[in-house]
């Protein structure tokens, strides 16, 4: 009779069997995923800096960010709920803690997720700009990339500390301290604010804020830029097709035009097209300056005239099909204008659906 609440349920043995058994095993996976999250993050991190850009880009900061967002996000994961407070090691494994070290892994929690979160956002928001909008990358950086900074830290950083005015940032017998009211087993029979026998946070802690407005803050907060992430996804995914459906007007097509199923060129058609049935003849007034008078001086013979007939006729020909195309490329120049552009086009497409999907997956 003379032993604390605090104390009784610590010789309990449902909470020994769940401390020691799914408690423990919880903490050493989180720690164990949140260890490869950070040496990835570290990993890309020092892979921009030995770059040969370096962070002289914005798509190079953009991605800084996002690793450092997840850093913040990830740090306490791997200390095994060291920072839960101690009172609750009747259910949490390894609880050393207090409500101050709790609270810091709230808002270090929440300032990296939601900063990722939003970071993600802006890096969608810059690729938009230069698949779609096809903005420059001096119009970005000077334009553009400030607020792609500026709003996912402001908004995290104000978030966080409005939780933690609000003591939003408890542990309720998790292994984690997040954004939620203080009700651990132990506060199960009693009203908030009262504070049972052996412990020393009262019951309740973080209630002051109503729980529907609550669940609006954090949709607004948290689920939007989910919704933000996927709708830009499906623009970029429309602009890159509007693009390489434009290309493919571009290409090997109007060749084709006057070409027969034999692959031979239909002449009559180029005939028609360059007035070589018209009664004109062969050689243009133009064309008499281009002939090296002193060759027809010296072969008058009727194979010279023929020779320098027929070549009249393939310059003019030439001129023709240049008048037909004059801005047209060649084959191979067409075939890799349109290839690297939509390499290019479909590689930021990747990027930004790899980014995306790996973030979402991992938190």
């Amino acid at each position: 009779s003379n032993l604390s609440l605090r104390e009784i349920l610590q010789a309990t043995a449902d909470f020994i069997d769940y401390r020691e058994t799914q408690s423990k095993t919880s903490a050493i996976i989180k720690a164990f995923s949140s260890i490869i999250s950070i040496l990835a993050s570290c990993a890309i991190i020092w892979m921009i800096r030995r770059s040969h850009l370096g962070l002289s880009t914005t798509y190079h900061r953009l991605i800084l960010g996002l690793c450092i967002s997840d850093l913040v996000f990830t740090s306490c994961f791997p200390l095994l709920n060291i920072v839960v407070p101690s009172e609750l090691d009747y259910v949490v494994w390894n609880a050393r803690g207090n409500i101050a070290s709790c609270s810091f892994q709230g808002v270090t929690i929440t300032v990296g997720l939601i900063c990722g979160l939003y970071y993600h956002c802006s890096l969608n928001l810059f690729y938009i700009a230069v698949i779609k909008f096809e903005k420059s990358d001096e119009y970005i950086r000077s334009k553009i990339e400030p607020f792609l900074h500026a709003f996912p830290i402001i908004i995290s950083i104000v978030f966080g500390i409005i939780r933690f005015v609000n003591k939003n940032y408890n542990d309720s017998g998790f292994g984690t301290c997040r954004a939620t009211t203080y009700h651990p087993p132990h506060c199960k029979n009693f009203d908030d604010g009262i504070v049972p026998d052996g412990f020393t946070i009262p019951c309740g802690r973080g209630h002051g804020e109503q729980d529907n407005r609550r669940i609006i803050t954090t949709f607004s907060i948290c689920v939007i830029p989910l919704f933000f992430v996927a709708i830009s996804l499906a623009v970029i995914y429309l602009a890159v097709l509007k693009q390489e459906k434009k290309l493919s007007k571009y290409g090997i097509g109007p060749i084709r035009k006057h070409v027969n199923s034999s692959g031979v060129a239909d002449i009559s058609s180029l005939r028609s097209r360059c007035n070589f049935d018209s009664g004109k003849p062969l050689i243009n007034a133009g064309d008499v300056n281009n002939i090296d008078t002193s060759a027809v001086l010296k072969n008058e013979s009727t194979a010279t005239n023929e020779k320098l007939q027929t070549n009249s006729l393939a310059a003019r020909l030439k001129r023709c099909v240049e008048r037909a195309m004059p801005s047209m490329p060649s084959t191979c120049e067409r075939k890799s204008h349109k290839s690297k552009t939509r390499s290019k086009s479909r590689t930021v497409m990747y990027k930004a659906i790899a980014y995306s999907l790996a973030y979402l997956a991992s938190n």
